[in-house]
């Protein structure tokens, strides 16, 4: 069972030139110095181990270094997803400028729309204002001409009853003219 433990128990190695650990010593804990190839303390704390891999500057026993045809590939690699990446962002760009292109047409469209519908509107009344207009002036010249044909027409009631007054005075003065001239020449015969 010790052994299963240990086996599970993995062991690191110094991959860089040199590094410094924290580590138990028989003085306490102590940051202590290691070469290139020198083994990792098993007691160096998760998060320093967790730096010391992520930085490469440990790995477990038995790790080869990449050739340099692998490290070529890992570079090239690392360009294609820089380059990729680079490519996407600049898609991402160019969809966003296109649909805020098209949202500002939209806009545009819509606005022209409101302009055109505003402005028929417009038309609409200013014709209807006008049938209005026109609608209201040939009832007032036709009230006139209606209270212009009254007044005609009582004006000639007017001027028929005066005239009919006229000649019934006429007829009266020739009347009484007679009737005086009958009566002289009754008192001169007599």
């Amino acid at each position: 069972m010790a052994q299963a433990k240990a086996a599970a128990v993995k062991e690191y190695v110094v991959t860089a030139p040199y590094v410094t650990v924290k580590t138990m010593t028989i003085q306490g804990v102590r940051v202590v110095g290691l070469m290139e190839g020198a083994p990792l303390p098993a007691d160096v704390p998760e998060r320093d181990l967790k730096h010391l891999l992520d930085q490469g500057l440990a790995h477990e026993r038995g790790w080869q270094p990449p050739s340099p045809e692998d490290e070529a590939i890992a570079s090239d690699a690392g360009m294609a997803a820089a380059q990729l990446a680079n490519a996407q962002a600049g898609l991402d760009k160019a969809q966003k400028q296109l649909d805020d292109a098209k949202a500002a047409v939209d806009r545009f469209n819509q606005a022209a729309a409101d302009q055109k519908a505003t402005a028929e509107a417009g038309a609409r009344r200013a014709a209807n204002d006008a049938a209005e207009a026109a609608r209201i002036k040939a009832e007032g010249e036709a009230a006139a001409s209606a209270e212009a044909e009254a007044e005609v027409a009582r004006l000639q009631a007017d001027a028929d009853e005066e005239a009919e007054r006229e000649r019934a005075a006429q007829a009266d003065a020739e009347g009484t003219a007679k009737t005086t001239t009958g009566r002289r020449a009754g008192a001169s015969k007599g």
